[in-house]
């Protein structure tokens, strides 16, 4: 089980998390829930974008998550293929 600490600074796994990929992480594990109303698994990029207007590379968000969420021992995937990780 990864333990999360949400006070600041945020920790995931004993470790300082970079507050994108801790919500990275939390929206992937809200979208993986039964009852998100038939987006279970998903995280689509209009949530992103939503969550960081300003960012001006998005795709540095995603690349950052991804290196913390390999870290952190979570697997995540791309794409429809879920048994791509």
């Amino acid at each position: 089980m990864l333990a999360i600490e949400l006070q600041s600074p945020s920790r995931v796994a004993g470790e300082v998390a970079a507050p994108q990929s801790l919500w990275f992480l939390l929206r992937l594990w809200l979208a993986a829930q039964p009852s998100t109303h038939g987006h279970a698994g998903w995280l689509r990029a209009e949530q992103l974008r939503e969550q960081f207007p300003a960012a001006r590379h998005p795709r540095m968000i995603v690349s950052r998550a991804f290196a913390d969420l390999e870290r952190w021992g979570v697997q995540a995937g791309w794409g429809t293929d879920r048994s791509r990780p």
